[in-house]
């Protein structure tokens, strides 16, 4: 049987030698091919590694910056306000760590406006109270309750002051909030009691009359309810019905 042409022992060597040739080129081909791709996989690895130290990082920011707040917490009911300002200061700049405008930056600047407040304090009370609203409006949605319950505090300390104008456009603006979740009726009931209240005030029975009307019996039920509140609110009525049916 006639072998080929290329089994010929003059073709033989030349032939695989050039088999060879192409097989060490295609190798070379095919390693570099995946270059490309390799460094998409490292770049991805490395964000991923990335990402994952920065979570870390920022949940035990979170922990800390909730020991700091309970500590603090704990130092205010027993009047220890000095230690109870520090470690508000405290929780504040470690949520700072994890950007100058977020929900825990939100909550230490309340917190810490709620401590002036209990001080008499209301400057610095108001001056927290503002950062707070304005950090919050910036880092959660419009309907959130933290921004209801800190446009509440805002207010009453506007209330404080004697600057009621200011009082209602925030009790106003935390109504609205608290009108559109109704797991939040008692917070609602609160809100609309303290702006009869500042109606009152300004002698406008007949805007604080449907507000009291309405917020009072849910007030009344509602548990850890302040009861100072309840009777003062409950006093302000009496007098508008008496007026009026005089």
């Amino acid at each position: 049987m006639r072998k080929p042409a290329s089994f010929e022992s003059s073709s033989f060597p030349v032939h695989w030698t050039m088999l060879g040739l192409t097989n060490r080129r295609r190798q070379r081909i095919r390693s570099a091919a995946p270059a490309p791709l390799l460094l998409l996989f490292l770049a991805i690895l490395i964000c991923i590694c990335l990402c994952s130290c920065t979570l870390t990082r920022d949940i035990d920011s979170t922990k800390q910056w909730l020991l700091y707040m309970e500590a603090a917490h704990a130092a205010k009911l027993q009047a220890r306000y000095r230690d109870a300002e520090r470690l508000y200061q405290s929780a504040l700049k470690e949520s700072e760590r994890q950007g100058k405008e977020n929900r825990l930056v939100a909550a230490s600047l309340d917190s810490l406006g709620t401590l002036y407040s209990v001080q008499a304090r209301f400057d610095q009370a108001e001056k927290y109270f503002v950062l707070a609203v304005s950090t919050a409006r910036k880092t959660v949605s419009k309907d959130d309750p933290d921004l209801a319950a800190y446009l509440d505090n805002l207010a009453e300390c506007f209330v404080t002051k004697g600057e009621l104008q200011k009082a209602e456009s925030s009790y106003k603006e935390a109504i609205a909030i608290w009108s559109a979740m109704p797991s939040h009726k008692t917070d609602l009931a609160l809100s609309q009691l303290k702006l009869a209240n500042v109606y009152y005030y300004q002698d406008r029975l007949t805007d604080a009359e449907p507000l009291f009307q309405v917020a009072l019996p849910i007030a009344v039920k509602a548990p850890l309810v302040d009861s100072r509140l309840i009777e003062h609110c409950s006093q302000s009525y009496a007098k508008i019905l008496s007026k009026r049916e005089r």
